[in-house]
């Protein structure tokens, strides 16, 4: 029951709309259109009342059947990885044709990779001029700062001329789980307005227009974590080819083989590396 696999190349369209978000970039970048794919099967005997066919693809946003060219609704159908099942007994030598469109990809997975790209960047591309007021009160010795808090970078309180900077020996940074606390080592024994520079982890994106900014990064990082995203994505997919028979059968049918994936994610870690080392934020940035 091998199928044929028949490509459809004037049916692509875009996913989702052209709006520039990081999700669209990846998308263009990989070319992660909706593409078209016929698939016939010839059914063999012993056929049970319940039959899977594997198509030649994954991420299967819709599909059709027909039985000898007669249309059918007698089945149901596994998107990731993509799988069509009748719900009813087919007969030794009948043609089940499958009509599908797919994504290599779909938002979910593109997104998580550029969530991976955002937290693997942190380090090198964030925000170095968030800062928090506090009050200190005699007696208290830990104030918790806010969530997401990473580093914080300095201390300042006010001494009536202005905010000075508090000697780093005063304090430490105590992290309990996912609360960080500013703990003092002696009695704040009067009160000080503080204000208290901090680097946040960035959030991570979940819709698909938002933007770097509203994530807690400078735009600069856009195109390494576009980079690092691709080639996330073309490795996870070359784990999947190399489990699908079907896919090694189908190799020069619009199916990218291990190798092709291999050469395109080895690029993109290349163009990464040059992209990060390019845009990269110097040191004296979170001074």
């Amino acid at each position: 029951m091998s199928p044929i696999y028949v490509p459809d190349t004037g049916g692509i369209a875009f996913a989702s709309p052209l709006d520039g978000s990081l999700l669209d970039r990846v998308n263009q970048e990989l070319r992660n259109y909706i593409y078209r794919g016929v698939a016939d099967f010839e059914v063999g005997d012993g056929t049970a009342d319940s039959t899977v066919f594997e198509l030649p693809h994954e991420n299967i946003v819709a599909a059709s059947a027909s039985v000898n060219g007669t249309p059918t609704t007698a089945f149901t159908l596994e998107d990731d990885p993509g799988f069509v099942v009748t719900t009813s007994a087919l007969t030794e030598g009948d043609i089940l044709e499958v009509a599908y469109t797919y994504r290599y990809w779909n938002d979910t997975m593109v997104k998580q990779a550029i969530n991976a790209g955002i937290e693997a960047l942190f380090d090198r591309f964030y925000h170095a001029d968030t800062d928090t007021s506090l009050t200190t009160a005699a007696g208290t010795y830990e104030y918790e700062l806010p969530a997401g808090t990473e580093v914080v970078r300095y201390v300042e309180y006010d001494s009536g001329h202005g905010y000075r900077r508090l000697r780093p020996t005063r304090y430490t940074v105590h992290e309990d789980g996912s609360t960080r606390t500013l703990r003092f080592r002696d009695d704040p024994n009067h009160v000080w307005p503080l204000r208290v520079h901090i680097i946040k982890r960035p959030t991570a994106l979940t819709s698909d227009t938002d933007t770097l900014n509203e994530a807690g990064l400078p735009d600069r990082s856009a195109e390494p974590i576009v980079m690092y995203a691709c080639m996330r994505l073309l490795r996870e997919l070359m784990g999947k080819r190399a489990r699908l028979d079907t896919a090694l059968a189908a190799q020069g049918q619009s199916v990218p083989s291990i190798y092709h994936l291999t050469q395109a994610a080895n690029a993109y870690q290349m163009a990464f590396e040059v992209e990060l080392e390019r845009r990269r934020m110097s040191p004296w940035s979170a001074a």
